[in-house]
């Protein structure tokens, strides 16, 4: 039921176009990563992390881990995304159209989405990153969401507000 229910209030947001913003007060791109991924319901119990072209980003992850870390962080090139069965995909180089192309390739797969580079978020991943005020930010683009089949807990649209 409680998927229906997310499902449902994900598809009415995204027929009505809303996308969703929510400030967060971890200081750097690895802490707001992990927090949002506490609130995502992904199938594997293990989950695959691929950063695309960026071992830095992997390693920040890496030494960043939560304690309880169930995660398996992978950085991978482009070309290696099909052979690797990642459950989230982070983008850190790629135009908003480039995440787009690539994720429809995945479009029969739950993937989960998330970009460091793509601060309008209207398409692309379904969650992009950003900086304000010395501060990172989130938005949300809900029809990306959607797409990606993946089970985002409700109470993160409860903690957002609409895009400024």
């Amino acid at each position: 039921m409680k998927i229906y229910f997310t499902t449902l209030v994900l598809l009415l947001l995204a027929i009505f176009n809303f996308n969703i913003v929510h400030a967060t007060q971890p200081q750097n791109v690895t802490t707001t990563i992990f927090s949002i991924l506490s609130y995502v319901n992904l199938e594997n119990s293990s989950p695959l992390i691929c950063t695309i072209n960026n071992s830095s980003l992997a390693d920040q992850l890496i030494k960043k881990a939560p304690p309880q870390n169930k995660y398996r962080l992978k950085n991978i090139s482009n070309n290696d995304l099909k052979k690797n069965n990642c459950n989230v995909i982070i983008f850190s180089t790629f135009s908003p159209r480039e995440e787009q192309t690539i994720l429809n390739l995945y479009s029969n797969t739950p993937v989960l989405s998330i970009s460091t580079n793509n601060a309008q978020c209207e398409e692309g991943s379904a969650i992009c990153l950003y900086r304000k005020k010395n501060q990172i930010s989130f938005k949300i683009n809900l029809e990306s969401v959607n797409q990606s089949k993946v089970s985002i807990d409700p109470r993160v649209l409860l903690l957002a507000k609409e895009a400024e």
